[in-house]
Protein backbone atom coordinates (compact mmCIF):
# COMPACT_ATOMS: atom_id res chain seq x y z
CA UNK A 1 0.00 0.00 0.00
CA UNK A 2 1.38 3.38 -0.96
CA UNK A 3 2.16 5.72 1.93
CA UNK A 4 -0.51 8.32 2.64
CA UNK A 5 0.13 11.87 1.53
CA UNK A 6 0.31 14.72 4.02
CA UNK A 7 -3.21 15.87 3.09
CA UNK A 8 -4.57 12.36 3.46
CA UNK A 9 -3.01 12.06 6.93
CA UNK A 10 -4.55 15.39 7.90
CA UNK A 11 -7.98 14.23 6.77
CA UNK A 12 -7.69 10.98 8.73
CA UNK A 13 -6.50 12.86 11.81
CA UNK A 14 -9.40 15.33 11.58
CA UNK A 15 -11.94 12.54 11.45
CA UNK A 16 -10.30 10.67 14.31
CA UNK A 17 -10.12 13.73 16.56
CA UNK A 18 -13.64 14.75 15.61
CA UNK A 19 -14.99 11.37 16.72
CA UNK A 20 -13.06 11.45 19.97
CA UNK A 21 -14.12 15.00 20.84
CA UNK A 22 -17.73 14.24 19.98
CA UNK A 23 -17.71 11.23 22.31
CA UNK A 24 -16.12 13.30 25.06
CA UNK A 25 -18.57 16.13 24.42
CA UNK A 26 -21.50 13.79 24.84
CA UNK A 27 -19.98 12.30 27.97
CA UNK A 28 -19.33 15.53 29.86
CA UNK A 29 -22.26 17.51 28.53
CA UNK A 30 -20.11 20.22 27.00
CA UNK A 31 -19.08 21.86 30.26
CA UNK A 32 -17.41 25.19 29.66
CA UNK A 33 -13.80 25.40 30.93
CA UNK A 34 -13.73 21.67 31.59
CA UNK A 35 -14.56 20.90 27.99
CA UNK A 36 -12.06 23.44 26.69
CA UNK A 37 -9.23 21.76 28.59
CA UNK A 38 -10.50 18.33 27.55
CA UNK A 39 -10.65 19.28 23.89
CA UNK A 40 -7.16 20.74 23.93
CA UNK A 41 -5.84 17.68 25.73
CA UNK A 42 -7.29 15.35 23.11
CA UNK A 43 -5.74 17.43 20.34
CA UNK A 44 -2.37 17.46 22.10
CA UNK A 45 -2.44 13.71 22.65
CA UNK A 46 -3.35 13.07 19.05
CA UNK A 47 -0.73 15.41 17.63
CA UNK A 48 2.04 14.98 20.22
CA UNK A 49 1.90 18.70 20.94
CA UNK A 50 2.85 20.60 24.10
CA UNK A 51 -0.19 21.77 26.04
CA UNK A 52 1.56 24.99 26.91
CA UNK A 53 1.78 26.04 23.29
CA UNK A 54 5.46 26.91 23.83
CA UNK A 55 7.48 25.17 21.09
CA UNK A 56 10.70 25.91 22.93
CA UNK A 57 9.85 23.42 25.68
CA UNK A 58 10.85 19.78 25.30
CA UNK A 59 8.17 18.25 27.53
CA UNK A 60 5.50 16.96 25.14
CA UNK A 61 2.62 14.53 25.39
CA UNK A 62 3.45 11.64 23.10
CA UNK A 63 1.86 8.46 21.91
CA UNK A 64 3.10 5.38 23.77
CA UNK A 65 6.30 4.00 22.27
CA UNK A 66 7.09 7.10 20.22
CA UNK A 67 9.62 9.74 20.99
CA UNK A 68 8.65 13.37 21.44
CA UNK A 69 9.97 15.89 18.99
CA UNK A 70 10.44 19.61 19.49
CA UNK A 71 8.44 20.51 16.40
CA UNK A 72 4.73 19.69 16.11
CA UNK A 73 3.63 17.53 13.18
CA UNK A 74 2.15 19.19 10.07
CA UNK A 75 -1.43 18.46 11.08
CA UNK A 76 -1.10 20.10 14.50
CA UNK A 77 -2.85 23.29 13.43
CA UNK A 78 -5.74 21.25 12.06
CA UNK A 79 -6.19 19.49 15.39
CA UNK A 80 -6.02 22.62 17.49
CA UNK A 81 -8.37 24.47 15.16
CA UNK A 82 -10.83 21.61 15.36
CA UNK A 83 -10.73 21.57 19.13
CA UNK A 84 -11.34 25.31 19.33
CA UNK A 85 -14.25 25.02 16.92
CA UNK A 86 -15.74 22.36 19.15
CA UNK A 87 -15.41 24.63 22.17
CA UNK A 88 -17.15 27.40 20.23
CA UNK A 89 -20.02 25.06 19.42
CA UNK A 90 -20.64 24.68 23.17
CA UNK A 91 -22.03 28.24 23.10
CA UNK A 92 -20.33 29.25 26.32
CA UNK A 93 -22.15 32.12 28.00
CA UNK A 94 -20.53 35.40 28.88
CA UNK A 95 -21.26 38.55 30.82
CA UNK A 96 -19.66 41.65 29.32
CA UNK A 97 -19.44 44.72 31.55
CA UNK A 98 -19.36 48.10 29.79
CA UNK A 99 -18.07 50.95 31.94
CA UNK A 100 -19.15 54.50 31.09
CA UNK A 101 -16.09 55.88 32.85
CA UNK A 102 -14.30 58.27 30.51
CA UNK A 103 -13.98 60.80 33.33
CA UNK A 104 -12.61 58.24 35.81
CA UNK A 105 -15.42 58.58 38.34
CA UNK A 106 -15.46 54.82 38.92
CA UNK A 107 -11.69 54.26 39.01
CA UNK A 108 -11.60 53.57 42.75
CA UNK A 109 -14.52 51.16 42.53
CA UNK A 110 -13.84 49.05 39.44
CA UNK A 111 -12.44 46.10 41.37
CA UNK A 112 -15.31 46.09 43.86
CA UNK A 113 -17.88 46.34 41.07
CA UNK A 114 -16.28 43.48 39.14
CA UNK A 115 -16.19 41.28 42.23
CA UNK A 116 -19.79 42.07 43.11
CA UNK A 117 -21.07 41.26 39.64
CA UNK A 118 -19.04 38.04 39.52
CA UNK A 119 -20.27 36.95 42.96
CA UNK A 120 -23.91 37.51 42.02
CA UNK A 121 -23.42 35.63 38.76
CA UNK A 122 -21.79 32.70 40.55
CA UNK A 123 -24.70 32.36 42.98
CA UNK A 124 -27.29 32.73 40.24
CA UNK A 125 -25.77 30.12 37.95
CA UNK A 126 -25.88 27.56 40.74
CA UNK A 127 -29.68 27.62 40.60
CA UNK A 128 -30.54 28.92 37.11
CA UNK A 129 -29.54 28.48 33.49
CA UNK A 130 -26.55 30.57 32.45
CA UNK A 131 -27.32 33.35 29.98
CA UNK A 132 -25.42 35.90 27.90
CA UNK A 133 -25.64 39.39 29.34
CA UNK A 134 -24.39 42.91 28.71
CA UNK A 135 -24.10 45.13 31.77
CA UNK A 136 -23.77 48.90 31.46
CA UNK A 137 -22.30 50.60 34.52
CA UNK A 138 -22.67 54.37 34.72
CA UNK A 139 -22.45 57.26 37.16
CA UNK A 140 -25.55 59.44 37.43
CA UNK A 141 -25.93 61.46 40.64
CA UNK A 142 -29.52 61.95 41.68
CA UNK A 143 -30.75 58.91 39.71
CA UNK A 144 -30.12 56.33 42.42
CA UNK A 145 -31.95 54.99 45.46
CA UNK A 146 -30.73 57.51 48.02
CA UNK A 147 -30.44 55.08 50.93
CA UNK A 148 -28.31 52.73 48.78
CA UNK A 149 -26.29 54.97 46.48
CA UNK A 150 -27.12 52.94 43.38
CA UNK A 151 -30.03 51.65 41.32
CA UNK A 152 -30.63 49.02 38.66
CA UNK A 153 -32.72 48.70 35.53
CA UNK A 154 -33.26 45.76 33.17
CA UNK A 155 -35.03 46.91 30.00
CA UNK A 156 -34.50 43.76 27.91
CA UNK A 157 -33.67 40.08 28.10
CA UNK A 158 -30.03 40.69 27.21
CA UNK A 159 -28.97 43.79 29.13
CA UNK A 160 -29.05 45.48 32.52
CA UNK A 161 -28.01 48.96 33.59
CA UNK A 162 -26.39 49.72 36.93
CA UNK A 163 -26.40 53.38 37.93
CA UNK A 164 -24.02 54.40 40.71
CA UNK A 165 -23.29 57.57 42.63
CA UNK A 166 -19.93 57.29 44.43
CA UNK A 167 -20.56 60.70 45.97
CA UNK A 168 -23.66 59.46 47.79
CA UNK A 169 -23.06 59.16 51.54
CA UNK A 170 -24.54 55.65 51.59
CA UNK A 171 -22.71 54.32 48.55
CA UNK A 172 -19.50 52.96 50.07
CA UNK A 173 -21.13 50.97 52.87
CA UNK A 174 -23.53 49.28 50.44
CA UNK A 175 -20.93 48.14 47.90
CA UNK A 176 -20.72 44.67 49.42
CA UNK A 177 -23.61 42.22 49.51
CA UNK A 178 -26.31 44.91 49.04
CA UNK A 179 -24.79 45.72 45.64
CA UNK A 180 -24.70 42.03 44.74
CA UNK A 181 -28.36 41.65 45.71
CA UNK A 182 -29.25 44.50 43.38
CA UNK A 183 -27.47 42.71 40.53
CA UNK A 184 -29.39 39.54 41.38
CA UNK A 185 -32.68 41.45 41.44
CA UNK A 186 -32.06 42.91 37.99
CA UNK A 187 -30.87 39.55 36.69
CA UNK A 188 -34.25 38.04 37.46
CA UNK A 189 -35.89 40.81 35.45
CA UNK A 190 -33.60 39.86 32.55
CA UNK A 191 -34.63 36.24 32.94
CA UNK A 192 -38.30 37.18 32.98
CA UNK A 193 -37.87 39.29 29.85
CA UNK A 194 -36.81 36.09 28.12
CA UNK A 195 -40.24 34.68 28.96
CA UNK A 196 -43.43 36.74 29.33
CA UNK A 197 -41.56 40.00 29.88
CA UNK A 198 -41.76 42.51 32.71
CA UNK A 199 -45.38 43.19 31.88
CA UNK A 200 -47.69 46.05 30.96
CA UNK A 201 -50.40 45.76 33.61
CA UNK A 202 -50.23 46.54 37.30
CA UNK A 203 -50.58 42.86 38.19
CA UNK A 204 -47.73 41.88 35.88
CA UNK A 205 -45.46 44.55 37.36
CA UNK A 206 -46.27 43.44 40.92
CA UNK A 207 -45.40 39.85 40.08
CA UNK A 208 -42.17 40.78 38.28
CA UNK A 209 -40.94 42.90 41.18
CA UNK A 210 -42.00 40.35 43.78
CA UNK A 211 -40.24 37.50 41.98
CA UNK A 212 -37.06 39.56 41.57
CA UNK A 213 -37.04 40.45 45.25
CA UNK A 214 -37.49 36.84 46.30
CA UNK A 215 -34.81 35.74 43.83
CA UNK A 216 -32.31 37.86 45.77
CA UNK A 217 -33.57 36.24 48.94
CA UNK A 218 -33.22 32.79 47.36
CA UNK A 219 -29.56 33.49 46.53
CA UNK A 220 -28.54 35.31 49.71
CA UNK A 221 -31.02 34.28 52.39
CA UNK A 222 -31.49 37.98 53.06
CA UNK A 223 -34.24 39.91 54.78
CA UNK A 224 -36.60 42.01 52.66
CA UNK A 225 -35.07 45.23 51.32
CA UNK A 226 -36.43 48.50 52.79
CA UNK A 227 -38.73 49.00 49.78
CA UNK A 228 -40.07 45.46 50.21
CA UNK A 229 -41.26 46.09 53.76
CA UNK A 230 -42.33 49.71 53.51
CA UNK A 231 -46.04 49.25 54.34
CA UNK A 232 -47.78 48.76 57.63
CA UNK A 233 -50.30 45.95 57.93
CA UNK A 234 -53.15 48.41 57.48
CA UNK A 235 -51.53 50.07 54.45
CA UNK A 236 -50.85 46.69 52.87
CA UNK A 237 -54.50 45.68 53.21
CA UNK A 238 -55.67 48.90 51.56
CA UNK A 239 -53.19 48.52 48.70
CA UNK A 240 -54.23 44.91 48.17
CA UNK A 241 -57.83 45.95 47.56
CA UNK A 242 -56.74 48.67 45.14
CA UNK A 243 -54.45 46.24 43.30
CA UNK A 244 -57.26 43.72 42.87
CA UNK A 245 -59.34 46.44 41.27
CA UNK A 246 -56.62 47.56 38.86
CA UNK A 247 -54.84 44.22 38.37
CA UNK A 248 -55.42 44.07 34.60
CA UNK A 249 -55.04 47.80 34.00
CA UNK A 250 -52.26 48.77 31.63
CA UNK A 251 -52.58 52.54 32.02
CA UNK A 252 -51.84 52.47 35.75
CA UNK A 253 -49.34 55.02 37.05
CA UNK A 254 -46.11 53.11 37.68
CA UNK A 255 -44.53 56.05 39.48
CA UNK A 256 -47.45 56.26 41.89
CA UNK A 257 -47.49 52.57 42.72
CA UNK A 258 -43.77 52.03 42.99
CA UNK A 259 -42.17 55.40 43.78
CA UNK A 260 -44.79 57.29 45.78
CA UNK A 261 -45.43 59.84 43.03
CA UNK A 262 -49.17 59.89 43.65
CA UNK A 263 -51.75 58.74 46.15
CA UNK A 264 -50.04 55.46 47.06
CA UNK A 265 -47.44 55.24 49.85
CA UNK A 266 -43.79 55.20 48.68
CA UNK A 267 -42.68 51.78 47.43
CA UNK A 268 -46.19 50.35 47.78
CA UNK A 269 -45.83 48.21 44.64
CA UNK A 270 -42.55 46.66 45.75
CA UNK A 271 -43.90 45.77 49.19
CA UNK A 272 -47.15 44.46 47.75
CA UNK A 273 -45.40 42.35 45.12
CA UNK A 274 -42.98 40.92 47.67
CA UNK A 275 -45.84 39.96 50.00
CA UNK A 276 -47.78 38.43 47.10
CA UNK A 277 -44.92 36.17 45.99
CA UNK A 278 -44.11 35.31 49.59
CA UNK A 279 -47.63 33.97 50.12
CA UNK A 280 -47.48 32.00 46.91
CA UNK A 281 -44.17 30.35 47.85
CA UNK A 282 -45.49 29.45 51.29
CA UNK A 283 -48.27 27.45 49.63
CA UNK A 284 -46.14 25.81 46.93
CA UNK A 285 -43.25 23.77 48.29
CA UNK A 286 -40.62 22.90 45.74
CA UNK A 287 -41.13 26.03 43.66
CA UNK A 288 -38.81 29.00 43.68
CA UNK A 289 -38.33 32.39 42.02
CA UNK A 290 -36.02 30.61 39.59
CA UNK A 291 -38.57 28.01 38.54
CA UNK A 292 -41.29 30.66 38.35
CA UNK A 293 -39.35 33.15 36.22
CA UNK A 294 -41.52 32.58 33.14
CA UNK A 295 -44.87 31.98 34.79
CA UNK A 296 -47.74 34.30 33.80
CA UNK A 297 -48.85 36.84 36.38
CA UNK A 298 -52.39 35.50 36.57
CA UNK A 299 -51.10 32.37 38.28
CA UNK A 300 -50.28 34.44 41.38
CA UNK A 301 -53.36 36.63 41.60
CA UNK A 302 -55.26 34.54 44.14
CA UNK A 303 -52.43 35.19 46.62
CA UNK A 304 -52.69 38.96 46.40
CA UNK A 305 -54.84 39.16 49.50
CA UNK A 306 -54.56 37.25 52.73
CA UNK A 307 -56.97 34.38 53.16
CA UNK A 308 -59.85 35.35 55.48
Amino acid sequence: MAPKTSKARQAVTKRRIDRRITRREDKIGCKREHFQVTAMTIAAQECSMPLSGDSSRSSHISRPGKESTADPPPHACVAITLSLLRVKECKMTQWIVHYANACGQLDDWLDRIDKGISAARHRAERVSTAINLDIVVQVWPGRVIDIMGFAGYAPTGTMMQLTLDPGNENFARNMGEPFERMVAHELHHVMRWQGPGYGETLGEALVSEGLAGHFSRQLYGSAPEPWERALSTAELAICEKEAQRYWNTSNYCHGAWFFGQGDQPPWAGYSLGYALIGRYLECHDGESPTSLAHEPAERFRTHLSRSP
